[in-house]
């Protein structure tokens, strides 16, 4: 059960290591590891959209980041595979496989192994924020 304790902790620890901790805290940037990983859920059809709006709702009372902000000169491609690549060097990670604890429903959590490179740049992407 110790492990259902990384929801959100692989896309968080990645975004940690690239952002140097520079205006994200550790449980910041797993929240937005947590956001990653639903929209994870939801591509793979684990989870309904609905309830990614819920937990965005919830965030936004508790102020939370629920997007990654694009520093000035990155697009959002080079963004989202520095994070990826940064996934890599999760323990959960290796060269043929990977796990994420993704979810099925409210107090569901679902260990879930190799997932596909491109449905999580995808879920990276969907969580990247330009600002105006």
């Amino acid at each position: 059960y110790r492990n259902l304790l990384n929801f959100g902790h692989t896309a968080g620890h990645a975004i940690e290591k690239i952002s140097g901790l520079k205006g994200l805290n550790h449980g910041q940037a797993v929240a937005i590891g947590m956001i990653m990983a639903i929209d994870i859920s939801i591509s793979l059809k684990l989870l309904k959209d609905s309830l990614k709006q819920e937990i965005i709702s919830l965030y936004e009372k508790l102020k939370l980041p629920h997007k990654l902000d694009l520093s000035e000169g990155l697009s959002r491609e080079k963004l989202a595979d520095d994070v990826f690549d940064a996934m890599k060097f999760d323990k959960k990670f290796s060269a043929s496989t990977n796990k994420f604890i993704l979810l099925k429903g409210i107090n569901k959590p679902v260990f879930y192994y190799n997932v596909e490179a491109k449905v999580i740049k995808d879920a990276i992407l969907k969580n990247i924020s330009i600002k105006i």
